[in-house]
This record gives structure tokens, C-alpha cells and sequence, in this order.
């Protein structure tokens, strides 16, 4: 009779050994993971609630903070050792335009500081997309989106409940005839809106929600369940929205919605229908354009406006300064500089200096000419076209990870035709994590990385 196996005191202190190794090395990915997803959130937060961080600080307190946290992003970045692979070619020659128009800028200086302001909120979107998959990424913006929400209907409760009147922001000066774009909050909330938030702007904020909801629907499908924290989110986004009522943000949440469930009904055609129903829904989509454009004044009706809120007078200041220098503009600049020719006093209304073309591709027209809007737009064309790539081909239980960047890409260009967040702060740090993302998950950088994982973990050093 065969005796029964006997582990030997070196087997079992192998296996202890290699047990005890699988455990530090689970719980060291977790704190890993925990603390890219609290970095992460940091840098959202901040690029997204900018503007509460300089109404409580004002400028020179923000930039403070916006070099803190690019200590931060470079530290961390260090760790995760990416190369300039990991970065689409298409944005890096948009940058690159932007940086060089510091050679024929009529405002060097701010050029000088505009381009840095656009590489280190770049930065910011790269360090998201090599330090979270695209799981823990959806979530965190998630939460990150919600918690501007939150802390924004409790800021206006404060302010109507503890305050009583409308609120500047401690760094402004306080005047009777101070124009209304000026306060923190305008005291609305009990007659029903419009709010302001944290972000002190109701655009700003309904666009946030919408955001929001982009990120709690696509995490409810993906985990297959409706949590309490989605429903409170849900509830949130949908007030938030109603007592902004932002024009813009209504188009952009009928927008997304129409191209999910275009993207969905996309993915049940056959393969080799597709290339000729993308051309249809092409041609549908150019043709509903025209539509809205020929009854652009019962649009604006429905909801609830008679014009575009002065943004023709914008158009039409911008466009007459960007014909002067065509092709390769007048410098790079990122905000306005309202100190600045041609910026100072080009567009005031009712007492309030605008810094922004209101419209994304007309900024950068001015700024970097026909050169850097050509590269604006095949950036911003490849970039939807990866991401259409992925929603469709996508494997079913991963389709609804696999379509949210197309969703928020369908966001931020819908309201880049009317704003110019697109370029700045939060919105650019969103649209380069994405970007980098869907440049990560093609072919030619799978296979570069094929050895290593750039979105897994630090790399750890060899002395520890």
C-alpha cells in the first residue's frame, strides 16, 4: 500500500513563502490602486472646480496650487515610467503648433505661460490614462463628477441659508455696481434657479452634470446593477440640471443620447453592412444639421431662448481679428489674456470682459491659424473614430466601458461649438486622459508595451 503524501518542511515552507509573497503583493496593487484613484480624483477635482479654487485664492494662490500638482503628476509619472509612445502623434503635433507659435506671437510672454498651461493640464490627462484602466478611471471620474455636484447644491444652500444675498467671491471687490457674471453664487436657489456652484458658472455646472451622468449610467450598465450611490447621483445630476437650465448642456444630453443609441443599434448590423450604414448615418447626420441650422430660431425657442446670448457679436469680433493673420494666427494663449492686445476690451457686455471665442474651433483659428485648426481637427477626427472603433467592435461585456469615451468625446464637442472649454482646464485634461487612452488600446502600442503594463502599477525599484 503506497503511503499517503507527506508535504516535506521545505515543500510547505515554499508554499507559505509563496503565499504569504501573493498577499504583499496583492495588498501592495491594492494600496497602489487605492492611491492612483485618490490622485486621480485630486487632479479632477481640480481641473474641473478650478474656478472655486480661485475664487477663494485668487490667481496667484491657483497657480500656487497648479504647481503643486504638477510636482504631483510629475512624481507620479516618474514611477510609471511612460515614453512618448504612450502619447497619439496627432496630439503631440497640436501641441507642438500651440508651443511654436511663441515665434510669431504678438504677446510672447503670455504665450509662454498659455503653453504651459496647456502641456501641464496635458500632463494631468496622461498621467489618468497610464495610471487607471479604463474600469477604475469611469469610476473615479464618477465619483469625482458627483462630489462637484454635491458640494455645489450644499454651497448653495449655505449661501441661501447663512447668507441671505447674492455672494461675491472673497477676491473680488465688492461694489454696488458689480455685474452679475462676477458672483460666486447670485443667491437663486429657492426661486428655482439659475445656480451657480462651485464652479460659480450655471454652464459649467450642468455641464458637469451631464458628465455625471454620462459616468453613473455607463457604471450601472457595466456592473449590471443600480446602487444606492448611482441613484443619489442620478437625482443629484437631475436637479443640478434643472435649476441651472442650461441651453447648451439640454442640446449636448439629447446629443449623447441620440449617438448611444445610434452606437447601439450600430453593433447589431452585420459586419459587412456597416461601412455602408456609417455612410447614411453620415449623410443623416450632416443633413439633420442643416435642418436645425435653417430653424435655428424655433429651436432656440423650445428651449427657451431667442438667441445665442450674445455669442454672434463674439463670432463675428473674433472672426474679424482671425482674418488678419490667417494662417498661423496670433499666438497662442489658452484664456485670453485681458491685458493683452488684441484681448483688452475686445468683447465687453453689460460690464463683463469676455476671455473666450465661445466656440472651440474659432479659438484656435484665432490663436494658431489654419495651420493649428487643421490640426485641431484631425486630432479631434481621430479621436472619435478610434473611439467609434471601440464601441463597435467592443465584446459584449465590455461595451459599456468600451462606449463611454465616445459619450464624453460627443459632450465636450457639443459644447465646444458654443464654449471654449475644450481647450482649458478640466475639459482638456478629460479630452487628452481619453485621448491617450484609445491611442494605448490600439495595435502599434499594444505591441510596444507588450513586455509591460503602463497602466497596471508603478514600476517598483530594484533596491526595495
Amino acid at each position: 500500500m503506497d503511503e499517503p503524501f507527506r508535504a516535506s518542511p521545505a515543500t510547505a515552507s515554499v508554499v507559505v513563502t509563496s503565499a504569504r509573497a501573493f498577499a504583499t503583493s496583492a495588498t501592495q496593487a491594492s494600496r497602489s490602486d487605492l492611491r492612483a484613484s485618490l490622485i486621480g480624483a485630486a487632479f479632477l477635482l481640480f481641473g474641473f472646480g478650478g474656478q472655486a479654487v480661485r475664487n477663494l485664492v485668487d490667481w496667484p494662490g491657483f497657480i500656487l496650487a497648479s504647481l503643486i500638482m504638477l510636482v504631483i503628476a510629475v512624481k507620479v509619472l516618474i514611477e510609471y515610467r511612460p515614453t512618448l509612445r504612450v502619447v497619439p502623434p496627432a496630439l503631440l503635433v497640436f501641441m507642438v503648433i500651440c508651443a511654436s507659435s511663441v515665434l510669431w506671437s504678438e504677446y510672447r510672454w503670455v504665450t509662454v505661460f498659455g503653453t504651459a498651461a496647456q502641456w501641464a493640464t496635458a500632463l494631468a490627462g496622461v498621467l489618468l490614462a497610464v495610471s487607471l484602466d479604463r474600469v477604475r478611471f469611469m469610476r473615479v471620474f464618477e465619483l469625482s463628477m458627483v462630489a462637484l455636484l454635491g458640494g455645489s447644491l450644499l454651497f448653495e444652500v449655505f449661501v441661501t441659508v447663512f447668507i441671505g444675498h447674492r455672494f461675491a467671491p472673497f477676491t473680488v471687490e465688492r461694489r454696488p455696481d458689480l455685474p452679475g457674471a462676477f458672483y460666486w453664487s447670485e443667491n437663486h436657489l429657492l426661486e428655482g434657479g439659475p445656480i451657480q456652484g462651485l464652479v460659480g458658472n450655471r454652464n459649467l455646472l450642468a455641464f458637469i452634470a451631464l458628465l455625471a451622468v454620462v459616468a453613473i449610467v455607463v457604471g450601472m450598465l457595466h456592473r449590471k446593477r443600480i446602487g444606492k450611490l448611482d441613484m443619489t447621483g442620478l437625482a443629484l445630476a437631475g436637479i443640478t440640471m434643472a435649476l441651472t437650465r442650461s441651453a447648451t448642456v439640454i442640446v449636448a444630453l439629447f446629443v449623447v443620447g441620440l449617438v448611444g443609441g445610434v452606437i447601439m443599434a450600430f453593433r447589431r448590423i452585420p459586419p459587412q453592412y456597416r461601412k455602408l450604414s456609417f455612410g447614411a448615418l453620415v449623410a443623416a447626420g450632416f443633413l439633420g444639421l442643416l435642418v436645425v441650422l435653417q430653424h435655428s430660431s424655433t429651436v432656440l425657442g423650445l428651449l427657451g431662448r431667442s438667441d445665442l446670448t450674445n455669442r454672434v457679436d463674439v463670432w463675428r469680433k473674433v472672426f474679424h481679428i482671425a482674418e488678419q493673420n490667417p494662417i498661423l494666427g496670433i499666438g497662442w494663449t489658452s484664456y485670453w489674456a485681458p491685458w493683452a492686445k488684441p484681448f483688452h476690451n475686445l468683447v465687453v457686455i453689460d460690464g463683463v470682459q469676455y476671455l473666450q471665442a465661445h466656440n472651440a474651433l474659432l479659438d484656435v483659428w484665432l490663436q494658431v491659424g489654419i495651420v493649428g485648426a487643421l490640426a485641431a481637427v484631425a486630432l479631434v477626427v481621430w479621436t472619435v473614430w478610434r473611439a467609434i472603433q471601440a464601441a463597435v467592435h467592443a465584446e459584449t461585456k465590455d461595451v459599456a466601458i468600451a462606449v463611454a469615451p465616445l459619450l464624453l468625446l460627443t459632450a465636450l464637442l457639443a459644447q465646444s461649438l458654443t464654449e471654449s472649454r475644450l481647450l482649458l482646464e478640466g475639459n482638456w485634461m478629460l479630452f487628452v486622459a481619453l485621448s491617450v487612452q484609445l491611442w494605448m488600446a490600439g495595435p502599434v502600442v499594444k505591441r510596444a508595451f507588450a513586455s509591460r503594463s503602463v497602466t497596471a502599477h508603478p514600476v517598483e525599484s530594484s533596491t526595495r
